[in-house]
């Protein structure tokens, strides 16, 4: 019976360790982007408000980032802010 606890607490133990390093996101506020960044998305999304923008992690490198729009237009940025994607 102890051999059965011993293996239980080391795979719960390894569970968590891996969850730990998944990926994952992280919600950030619009102002916590560059200048830059928000500068382009006021300059030809003026109309739109920005509602999520997310940090993606990959372990704990930051994979990039992502604003969500209120009118579902999705801006994707590199690490540096460069603009890689928008989809509607």
């Amino acid at each position: 019976m102890k051999s059965f606890k011993a293996i239980l607490m080391l795979v719960a133990m390894l569970a968590i360790s891996l969850n730990a390093r998944a990926d994952h996101d992280q919600v950030i506020t619009f102002n916590q982007i560059p200048e830059a960044a928000q500068a382009l998305l006021k300059q030809y999304f003026a109309d739109r408000i920005p509602l999520v923008v997310t940090v993606d992690w990959d372990d704990y490198t930051i994979r990039g980032y992502e604003v969500r729009l209120n009118n579902g237009l999705e801006v994707e940025y590199d690490p540096t802010f460069q603009v890689i994607d928008i989809d509607d």
